[in-house]
This record gives C-alpha cells, structure tokens and sequence, in this order.
C-alpha cells in the first residue's frame, strides 16, 4: 500500500484488503515552503483495487490535517526552519472518534510539555470517555490519554511512546520500537517491533506479539500471553500475575519484578574529569573507566541526569569519545525494546533501562573534514535528534554510557 504522509486508509477486513495506491499529491504554500495539503486522482495517480471475485468490500480514506506549518511536510520533511522554538501549537489534536470531551485541569499542562516537540513529533493529550485516538501517520508520536475506556492505535510508523492514565484504556504497538504504558485494567498489544509493554497500576492484559519485546507487570492480576511465533521475550512479573504457557515454550525470560526495581545507579568518584558542557559544541567528554584488549573502554562516570514529574522531558545532551580512543564501538548496546540509541551507546536506568524514561538518540557525529563518510566519536543534541521522557509521576534518572575504541575496523560508520 503506497499512501502519502497525513494519509490513512480503513478497510472493513484486515484479511482481505482493497489494494489502494495513491502516488498523487497536491501542495500549497506559504510563500517560504511548499507542503503537501490534499491527493490526486486520475492516471497515474491513484488506483484502488477489489482483489476478491464476485465480492463487494469498501476502503475510506481518512486525512489528518494540522494548522502547524512545522508539522507539514514535502517529500523530505517539515520546513528546515522548523526548530522546537518555532512550534508554538504544542498540543496536536489526533481525530477521536466518539470520545465525549473531558474537563481535566491537567490537559493544557501536560500539553505544553510536548515531548514530541523535541524529536520534530505529534503530542497528543486526550481524555474523555469511550473514544478512539489514531497516531498521527509517519511521525513518531508521543500520546498520553487521560479518560478511560478508550483505544489508542498507536501506529505511526515510528517509535511512539503511549501512556494511560485512566482505567480501561486498550492500547494497540504498531511497527516501530514502541514504548507503551498502561493504566489499571488496561489492555496491552504488542506490534511488529521490539517493544516495551508496562502495566504496574494491575488487573492488566498483555498480548506480546512479536519477537525480543520485554513485559513489565508489578501489579496485582495481571495477565500476559504470548501469541505463536513470539520468542526471545523478557517478562518481569509480581507473585500474584500469571504468564501463558506459551510464552515460556517459546524461550522467553520469566523474573521476578523485584529484579527490576534495583536501588539505583552506582556513583563513581566524583573527583573525575568530565569536560564540556552537553552542547553540540562543546559535547560532555570523560577519560575512559575501565579498557580491554588494550584498545576497546567503557566510559560510564557521566553523571545521572533526573526527570521529576509525568511527561518532564529533556533533550540527551552531546557525549563523546576521549582522545585515545576515539571511536563508537560498532556494537549494539540497545536492549532492543523501545529505545533507539546508536551503537556504541548504552543507557542505564534506576529502574531498568528502558523503563520508566524511553530515550531516543537518532544523530550521531564525525570529525569535521572527515568527507562523505567518517568514524562516529559522539552523540549530537537538540532538535530533533534526542530525547528522554519520563513515563511515571514520580522521579527518576538516566545515565549515558559510552563503548568507544581506537580501532576504525571497530568503529561505528557515520
């Protein structure tokens, strides 16, 4: 299926679909940008096919607008000039559907602490009761839902991170590395990607069904099951939660919660160097902590950063490689469920990375004059290319580590 961005497609079946093509675009401008405002139709622009003999079935389109320059795209993305300082519609409003409205002091607050913003992303407040809310297509979107009752479909093919307040709140993953968090009651379903699945409030349902995803219930009744073909899972459950046969014939980890909730970070001497500031300028820098084989360190004595509150958010400062070994290591340190970091690049959590703040880092740096291609030696900062995001009421932190190395057939390439 070949949509446009903005653009959604629903179908009566999800087994049998109309095969929808729309290639066609129609643009407007601001006299600054041209964005892509609507479709075309007609030869070659768009087609939709029946694919079952002798039977009827019908698709509608559905197109999610914004009155947002900065959340308008081309063919590239949003206008360049398009910076955090420059959205000033914090909140963008998904198309619920059936919700009736909600009179809740704390939507415009959590709004204009818009996550999203900070990853050139959708933030998405919304309560109410029995209502519908749809991410926004081609974005990464950052969702919370203050009602109960409700469904999110959370799949903007990116890396959405969704929370639920509420009770009774179903919350469907989609197909990217999805952070979701439930309310009490709530209804878990794992996507396509590697996932993070959360539910301490009980009485919760979780559905896991891809592959390298991890559960955490810390409740009281929770529920998870495992569909066929979902293996290699990290479960962490409480004494009185359940977990399905099949999730433990299919290889995955069952442990206790308390495995999860360590009692914090260790702090190293404070009498270490670190230089810089976290800027892109001046990125935080440190000497390595411990080196391997000689040429392989780790440096973890950057310092825990806290974020206190529902939704506090931040950008993940500039780091980068000491001198004598200047390089990304070119190893996956992700835990694979939900966060996106380079290589080279792990993150540690109070409470277990990557629960309870999801990370993103998408950028990554060379050396300056280093041509087309070049050895990574750091992580860059401010919009949109990182992010951290506190999913609970309470406060926690994170700590960046970095693996570096002097070895470019090591190093990770830009």
């Amino acid at each position: 299926m070949a949509l446009p961005p903005g653009v959604e497609i629903q179908e009566e079946s999800s087994f049998w679909t109309v095969g929808i093509s729309i290639t066609g675009k129609q643009t407007r401008s601001d006299g600054k940008f041209d964005f892509f405002s609507g479709t075309a139709t007609g030869f070659p622009y768009s087609s939709a096919n029946n694919p079952i003999w002798g039977g009827t079935h019908w698709y509608k389109v559905i197109l999610h607008c914004t009155s947002n320059r900065c959340h308008g795209t081309d063919a590239v993305g949003p206008p360049l000039d398009c910076a955090r300082s420059a959205i000033d519609d914090r909140a963008r409003r998904a198309e619920i559907a059936g919700a009736r409205s909600a009179d809740s002091s704390a939507e415009p607050v959590l709004a204009a602490r818009d996550p999203g913003g900070r990853v050139g992303g959708n933030t998405i407040v919304i309560g109410g009761t029995g209502g519908t809310i749809y991410a926004v297509p081609d974005r990464a979107n950052y969702i919370l839902d203050l009602g109960s009752h409700q469904s999110v479909l959370a799949d903007g093919a990116g890396n959405d991170q969704v929370g639920a307040l509420g009770k009774d709140v179903t919350i469907r993953a989609g197909s990217g590395r999805d952070l979701i968090y439930g309310g009490a009651g709530g209804t878990l379903i794992g996507g396509s990607g590697h996932d993070t699945l959360a539910d301490v409030k009980g009485d919760a349902t979780v559905l896991v069904r891809g592959s390298d995803n991890e559960v955490v219930v810390s409740g009281h009744g929770d529920r998870v099951s495992c569909a066929l073909g979902s293996r290699d899972d990290v479960i962490y459950d409480a004494v009185h939660d359940s977990v399905n046969r099949i999730c433990h014939s299919d290889h995955a980890r069952v442990r206790p919660d308390s495995r999860l909730h360590a009692p914090g970070l260790a702090r190293l001497a404070a009498a270490t160097t670190i230089e810089g500031n976290g800027s892109n300028e001046d990125p935080f820098v440190a000497p390595c902590t411990t080196v391997t084989k000689p040429h392989f360190c780790t440096v973890s004595v950057f310092p825990e950063r806290p974020l206190s509150g529902l939704w506090a958010n931040e950008y993940v400062p500039a780091y980068r490689c000491p001198d004598d070994h200047p390089y990304l290591l070119n190893q996956d340190y992700s835990p694979g469920f939900g966060t996106v970091i380079p290589h080279g690049v792990e993150i540690a959590e109070d409470w277990g990375a990557p629960w309870p703040i999801g990370i993103s880092i998408t950028a990554t740096v060379k050396p300056p004059g280093s041509g087309f291609i070049g050895y990574t030696y750091g992580t860059a900062t401010g919009f949109p290319r990182s992010s951290a995001t506190n999913w609970t009421t309470g406060s926690h932190h994170y700590k960046v580590i970095f693996h570096c190395t002097d070895l470019t057939n090591f190093a990770t390439i830009f």
